[in-house]
């Protein structure tokens, strides 16, 4: 997804005003801002748009006894891992003290101010745009 707009072609969207067949989570959000900043860029310099939302969302799900499970996936609900394989399918104790305690601040004190973008902050991935 290049998150352009179809028929008006100088809108583009993300977060919650997007129609993607995904979850709506700070997650996809973070992970949508750096393609919508490169695809305006080349969409200003009349250049071909090449970043692509993959459709990654994640969604922290408290389980109890101090556990936590990241449900990660990309669009066709694909699961992925940003941490470990196998970390979908098992709550954690490290999950519950990231969720409770770290993402909480990486939230407030980096999002708005447009310093985190998202899970490649924490490991570098392969590929900046998928």
């Amino acid at each position: 997804y290049t998150l352009q707009h179809k028929e008006f072609t100088n809108v583009f969207a993300l977060g919650d005003a997007t129609t993607l067949p995904v979850n709506k989570t700070a997650s996809a959000l973070t992970e949508q801002v750096p393609v919508v900043v490169h695809n305006i860029d080349k969409y200003l310099n009349k250049l071909q748009l090449n970043a692509k939302y993959s459709g990654y969302s994640v969604c922290p799900l408290f389980i109890g006894d101090k556990k936590m499970l990241f449900a990660e996936s990309e669009y066709p609900w694909k699961p992925v891992t940003t941490f470990f394989k196998g970390q979908t399918h098992k709550a954690y104790w490290l999950f519950y003290l990231l969720g409770r305690y770290w993402m909480p601040k990486f939230y407030w004190w980096l999002v708005p101010k447009g310093n985190w973008e998202g899970r490649k902050m924490l490991f570098k991935t392969k590929k900046q745009f998928i």
